[in-house]
Order: C-alpha cells, then structure tokens, then sequence
C-alpha cells in the first residue's frame, strides 16, 4: 500500500509511473531487470522491509546493471532501520529515504526534474557526498493522512494475483471472497514491544550524533499515531 501511495503521488506530480510489483509476481531476479530496460527511466525506487534485504540486494545489483545513470532511491523499513550500514552495504543505490517518504520522495522527484543532484538540504534522506554516506536531519511526519491522494491500485496486479488469492480461511464468508484486500487504517500502534520493527513513522524517531560525532537513527518510546478517516477508507 505505501508503494501505491507514492505512485500516486508522484502521477499526481503528473510523472509517467509503472510499478513492478516483485512479491504478488514471485518472479526470477531477471525479470527486474527486464523491467528496468523497458523505458528511459529517470529514476527506479525500491523498498521493502528488512526481511527483503535479499533480494532487494539483488534487484539494485540488476537495476543499476540495466541503467548505469538511473537515479536509484530506495526506502522502507530496510533502510529506515539502520541506513547507514545499507548505504555501505548497496553502493548501487544513490539516495535513501530514511522514515516517512510521502513529503520526501516528491522533493526528490523534483529536484530530478530541475537537474539538481544536491540533497544536502533535503529532510529524511540519507545521500552519497565525496566523505561518504549522509544523513540529514528527520523529516516531520505529516498529521492529517486524508490529504494523501488513493493508492494507485491500477498499476498492482489486483485481479491477476491479489484477488485470486484473496480467500482466507477465517470465517466461510472470507473463504468465498473473490475480491478481497487488507489495508492499513492507521499508522503506528500505541505499543511498545521491544521485539517490533521500526519504520519512523510513529513519531518515535529521531536523527542523533552517536559517540563517535556521527549522525544515526534513534527509536524511542515515543508515539504519533494517525488515522485515516472512515470516508477514505470506504
């Protein structure tokens, strides 16, 4: 869903965008590339969370080997919980964006647009400079989710993958449901179990100096939940 989120963003920017939507279509690491050849792409961005490290470690690998000059951006919970350390990791990928991405990655899109590499002035993003990786300071999360345009589903296999797989085994009418999605209503949840992940988008985040004078994410206890409205749910 937030990849959906971003896409339709960025078509409401009024940019050309397709999706390749790697876990409904479980298809060999070949295929992202072939992905990645089909246009002139500005610029391909990628996400996930950290249990995809593997194979987004291989995607950035074929991404950058099908365009050499693409703008590689790539975000999620891979990233946001320790960006340093991917940066050093995945040398393919050129900018990360660290927390919440629907204020950030329109702000990168456009300084593409205008030609300006420059991210030092950029909130929520970690960028490449001479010295090495930078993380710039967090960006605010935004309050109200409602003025975040509808998922972008008509560039998501819903009907070829998503809704042949909808039946669920949790009540009979689940299990005759042809069409049907889970979404998320909120964002962040008003626990604090040590053993969940972090994504920085519940406020609890913050970009700090470590011992060593180096910038690095910091996970409090701290909580901003938000809620869509029941209207932009239905």
């Amino acid at each position: 869903m937030g990849i959906a989120l971003l896409a339709a963003i960025a078509e409401k920017r009024g940019d050309s965008v397709a999706v390749y939507d790697a876990n409904a279509w479980r298809q060999p690491i070949g295929k992202v590339a072939d992905a990645c050849k089909a246009e002139d792409w500005d610029v391909i961005a990628i996400g996930g969370l950290t249990t995809t490290y593997g194979y987004i470690k291989a995607s950035v690998k074929a991404i950058r080997a099908a365009n050499p000059k693409v703008l590689i951006v790539a975000g999620g919970g891979f990233l946001t919980s320790m960006p340093s350390e991917i940066m050093d990791w995945l040398p393919e990928i050129d900018v990360g964006v660290v927390g919440e991405a629907f204020k950030t990655f329109p702000e990168i899109l456009e300084k593409v647009d205008d030609g300006d590499f420059d991210f030092s002035d950029t909130l929520g993003v970690i960028y490449r400079d001479p010295v090495g990786p930078v993380l710039n300071a967090a960006r605010p999360v935004i309050h109200d989710l409602d003025t975040i345009p509808w998922p972008a589903w008509h560039l998501f296999p819903l009907e070829e993958v998503y809704f042949r797989n909808s039946s669920s085994l949790f009540s009979e009418e689940a299990h005759l449901a042809k069409r049907r999605i889970d979404i998320n209503g909120s964002y962040g949840c008003s626990l604090i179990c040590r053993y969940c992940w972090h994504l920085g988008t519940t406020g609890d985040m913050l970009i700090e100096d470590d011992a060593g004078g180096k910038r690095d994410v910091v996970f409090t206890y701290g909580r901003n939940l938000r809620y869509h409205s029941p209207a932009y749910i239905v």
